[in-house]
């Protein structure tokens, strides 16, 4: 594992020389981390990206970019975290301020895996931290035939965080280089220093207003502040999305509460039609067997009440380069034929996935 400086990993990736393992981490000035831009880290990241996939060894290369903390910005849910007590995991805040907590994970962060393998631009549904690029680079490592297992990480997050081998299609890979938009170039000053920040700061009288945490947060007011649209799902099925599950050209389609099972109506391009968006709850903490709920009446699938008391469960299951399998609890799968009607059979079907985020 090599840490380098821009310049040689610029040449090593044009050539093919580069080591195995390889982290990046540009100066602080291009770190994003405030008062320091988002413009100039997207520079940054731009430049590494295009070392990578114009370099000999793109089509055997993967690129993951991670962040390490919020910015500020908050989350409309409670990150998944442990239970109380878990070793390891909680501590006594020294500041006073909430006490017993536990220590991660935290809020979700943006984190992009570029490789040929992880094309389309699908969202990966599994939780996952910083411990789970280790746990991906000892699968890698094992599948190369070398055991190498850090005794270093608490053994809840070992257990709960995906190793992100999900996030990868390997059946399908995608050679092909998408167009990206270029970011300006950072600000220098005349010692050639980076110095956007202060560059900008000197552009104007007020500088640093106070951030306007409380509508940007406040839980009534996420989905302004997020694009309204869709991406298709990868990985094991988490809470916290809107989803809109597709086969053949149709959606799962809520037909009203009086309705004993899912029903389908056409799928739309956008996968924007309310009555096709499904809210999964989890029964067991990290597993795959969830209560489904509508996200136009709250009715629960079974129950067909706001309460999931009486709900049916639903084990569902991902395969890579197939989807996701609804089983229900019959040990029956659901289906859905070339009519569009759904069946309820033996053999799994693999249905799409959509995380969808609507205001309406």
């Amino acid at each position: 594992m090599v840490g380098q400086t821009l310049d040689d990993f610029y040449a090593q990736a044009a050539n093919g020389t580069l080591p195995a393992i390889s982290y990046i981490i540009g100066p602080a000035e291009l770190s994003e981390h405030p008062p320091y831009a988002p413009r100039d880290g997207a520079w940054l990241q731009k430049q590494v990206i295009d070392a990578v996939t114009k370099g000999k060894e793109y089509s055997k290369t993967a690129l993951i970019i991670s962040y390490d903390e919020t910015g500020g910005w908050g989350d409309h849910v409670t990150p998944y975290h442990s239970p109380s007590g878990t070793a390891g995991e909680w501590l006594h805040d020294p500041y006073n301020e909430v006490g017993y907590t536990y220590s991660g994970p935290g809020f979700r962060l943006p984190f992009y895996i570029i490789s040929p393998w992880t094309r389309n631009g699908n969202v990966f549904t599994e939780h996952a931290d910083h411990n789970s690029q280790i746990m991906f680079i000892e699968e890698w490592l094992a599948a190369k035939g070398k055991n190498v297992v850090t005794s270093q990480m608490v053994p809840w997050r070992r257990q709960h965080m995906s190793s992100l081998v999900n996030a990868f299609d390997f059946a399908n890979p995608d050679f092909s280089l998408p167009s990206l938009p270029d970011a300006p170039a950072p600000h220098k000053n005349v010692g050639g220093d980076y110095d956007g920040a202060t560059y900008c700061e000197s552009q104007y009288s007020v500088t640093r207003p106070p951030v306007p945490y409380t509508n940007q947060i406040a839980t009534n007011n996420v989905s302004s502040l997020s694009e309204q649209s869709f991406k298709e799902m990868r990985g094991a099925l988490t809470e916290g999305r809107y989803i809109v599950f597709e086969l053949g050209g149709y959606a799962l389609t809520n037909a009203g509460k009086s309705a004993t099972e899912f029903t389908t109506t056409k799928a739309t391009p956008t996968h924007s039609d309310i009555s096709q968006r499904w809210v999964v709850h989890s029964l067991v903490d990290g597993g795959n067997i969830f209560t489904i709920s509508s996200a136009k009446d709250g009715g629960y699938l079974g129950s067909h009440t706001d309460s999931s008391s009486g709900a049916e469960t639903y084990t569902v299951s991902f395969v890579p380069s197939q989807g996701y399998a609804l089983q229900k609890e019959s040990g029956k799968y659901v289906n859905v034929d070339g009519n569009g009607n759904v069946q309820i059979g033996n053999v799994p079907s693999y249905f799409k996935a959509f995380s969808v985020t609507y205001s309406s």
